[in-house]
């Protein structure tokens, strides 16, 4: 890793920005996201399908999948603190702790991005049932206490972006992610549906480990639209000078991967 970069790969790192951080979501919102894994039929039309999100940290994305119908997520991360508050935030949020506790019931639930509205259905006792979103403290690396073949469709928001911050040149962390990943979807035909901020992630490998897993059904090229308020803070810094200020355009991935 170059000097000075940030290690997005690290523990200690993320530890300590979860610490001061209540909320991020990283790359586009489920707002945007849904709609394109709709048109190219990616995205689970039966709502009691397992869905696993890897590397959750504190993305609203559990909360987005709920109010669109899902009632079979499991979140990872390898932080037990920010998988302890998301536990807790979001089973509050869907009213999964208001039957069996005496404290005040908390204010409904805002939802970060605008997704479709789905009714929720009332949820039932946590005695006769689990919570519908499940929260594990796991390395997305070694996710052998998760069951073989227990996932239809996997969710990585950029976390394979961050694994491949501190690989190396035999990308020896990818790969191991694509074996851990093939092991715990479907198989056949498991998705495992990719945000990245990199044009060049390989998942499809045709030699050495990982090797004969996946098939990159496609590489969806998505514009991300500029936020108002970053323009202006750029006309604002560049107000008065003579120069004129490009604002390029940005880009995020989805990758389709398809379980062999």
């Amino acid at each position: 890793m170059p000097s000075g970069a940030i290690p997005f790969d690290k523990q200690e790192y993320w530890a300590q920005r979860f610490e001061h951080e209540p909320s991020f979501e990283w790359l586009m919102p489920w707002s945007v996201l849904e709609p394109r894994m709709r048109e190219l039929n990616v995205i689970p039309t039966d709502h009691s399908a397992k869905i696993l999100n890897l590397g959750c940290g504190n993305s609203d994305l559990p909360l987005d999948l709920y109010h669109s119908g899902y009632r079979h997520v499991t979140s990872v991360d390898f932080v037990g603190p920010v998988v302890d508050r998301m536990r807790e935030r979001c089973e509050w949020a869907i009213g999964w702790k208001q039957e069996s506790s005496s404290l005040p019931i908390m204010s409904p639930l805002v939802v970060s991005s605008p997704v479709a509205a789905v009714p929720i259905e009332p949820i039932a006792s946590p005695i006769v049932s689990e919570c519908p979103l499940q929260f594990l403290e796991m390395d997305c690396l070694d996710m052998s206490a998760l069951p073989e073949q227990s996932f239809q469709l996997c969710l990585d928001k950029s976390t394979s972006d961050a694994i491949s911050c501190g690989d190396d040149d035999n990308c020896t962390k990818l790969r191991t992610l694509c074996e851990q990943v093939a092991r715990v979807v479907h198989q056949p035909g498991g998705l495992w549906c990719v945000i990245s901020y990199s044009r060049f992630r390989q998942y499809e490998w045709t030699e050495g480990r990982g090797q004969g897993l996946w098939r990159t059904e496609c590489i969806e090229e998505i514009k991300v639209e500029q936020v108002e308020q970053q323009q202006q803070q750029c006309a604002k810094s560049t107000a008065g000078s003579r120069h004129t200020v490009h604002v390029p355009e940005v880009f995020q991935y989805l990758y389709v991967n398809r379980r062999l």
